[in-house]
């Protein structure tokens, strides 16, 4: 640690997800537990690439990671990525629909996780 007219500067290096919650005496994030905390999840409205998002929002105890695409067009050319946290109950009951209809072909997309950052990808899509 360094001080710099009255103001303390730290510079600490990490390798690791969320590691550099914990740097220069911070508390880390707890691990995950229904007592303790949700998953941190990436947060964005809409994204054009589906790992185009840097915000993170950590979610309550009872939500989970979730990544959905928006179609914007009639044809469903463009797609738009959102990813959030959504209440466990509603993200399970979205994703049995997605697992029928992609067990007939259809691309990934929505998908629903619960560890930390998970919500950056969805099985099978591009």
């Amino acid at each position: 640690m360094a001080s710099d007219e009255g103001n303390i500067l730290c510079t600490q290096c990490c390798n690791g997800t969320l590691c550099n919650a914990g740097g220069c005496g911070s508390d880390a994030f707890a691990p995950i537990s229904p007592d303790v905390r949700g998953p941190v999840c990436f947060n964005c409205e809409q994204q054009a690439n589906i790992d185009d998002c840097y915000k993170i929002r950590i979610c309550g105890r009872d939500e989970m990671c979730q990544i959905e695409a928006n179609l914007t067009s009639a044809a469903g050319h463009q797609a738009f990525w959102r990813t959030r946290c959504v209440h466990e109950p509603t993200c399970r009951s979205a994703q049995v629909i997605q697992s029928q209809l992609m067990a007939h072909g259809k691309p990934c997309t929505m998908a629903c996780c619960k560890e930390d950052l998970c919500n950056q990808s969805c099985p099978g899509s591009s």
